[in-house]
């Protein structure tokens, strides 16, 4: 899925395993956004391997085919993505309905 950050175009995973939401290291130091400091934390990765990081961004505006929301998001090395939109982000949503038949 695609959206954006202001101006800038991203590319989303929405990931219902996800606990929280995270956004790509690389795209906020590239773009000099603010990072807030925070403890260090682990993400369990494919393959069991833990992957640390630290820092987040706080109340970024992201909009999704029209839609513009307000999120936090911890900064991680995600490769290819630049947001992936985690359970904290799906619970906002209320009762939702999914037929991937």
């Amino acid at each position: 899925m695609r959206g954006y950050i202001g101006r800038t175009k991203v590319v989303i995973l929405i990931d219902s395993r996800a606990t929280c939401n995270f956004i790509s290291e690389d795209l906020v130091r590239a773009r000099d956004w603010i990072i807030t400091p925070t403890r260090s934390f682990g993400v369990r990765a494919g393959g069991g391997r833990i992957i640390r990081s630290s820092g987040k961004c706080v109340d970024v505006r992201l909009e999704v085919q029209g839609i513009e929301f307000r999120e936090d998001f911890y900064l991680f090395d995600l490769g290819e993505l630049d947001v992936v939109l985690g359970f904290s982000w799906l619970a906002k949503l209320g009762e939702t309905r999914a037929n991937w038949g």
